[in-house]
């Protein structure tokens, strides 16, 4: 299965949203956060399929993953990890030190999920 990473056309946000879902829960949060602090929207695709998408906060620093999210017929795959991979390259050309994710304490999972990527615990902020 050939994958391909790119930004997203505006006129594919949409179709992305189901994705994006997977690591956002509130549709209202998700849709606020495109409009006023995402930077980037990257979609994952084989020839056929939407696989995955991405957000991107480029403007801080360090930069942020806001948002990564593999469709639910394609986890599992390492295509999560090729998408980190993918997004970490993008940061270091454009001259980016350090990424930041944030996620729920309660999610054992995407913590795993991240360190197996490399990232670490930094520290844990309330609520």
């Amino acid at each position: 299965m050939a994958i391909a990473i790119r930004q997203a056309r505006d006129d594919e946000l949409e179709a992305l949203i189901p994705i994006l879902l997977l690591a956002e829960q509130s549709e209202r949060a998700l849709r606020r956060g495109l409009a006023n602090l995402v930077d980037a929207v990257y979609c994952m695709d084989d020839s056929e399929h939407l696989v995955g998408a991405a957000t991107m906060k480029w403007r801080s620093d360090p930069c942020e993953i806001m948002e990564l999210g593999i469709a639910c017929d394609f986890q599992r795959q390492g295509l999560g990890k090729e998408f980190v991979a993918w997004l970490i390259k993008e940061a270091r050309q454009r001259g980016k030190r350090q990424i930041l994710v944030g996620t729920s304490n309660s999610s054992i999972a995407n913590i795993a999920f991240y360190q197996k990527c490399g990232f670490r615990m930094d520290h844990v902020r309330q609520d």
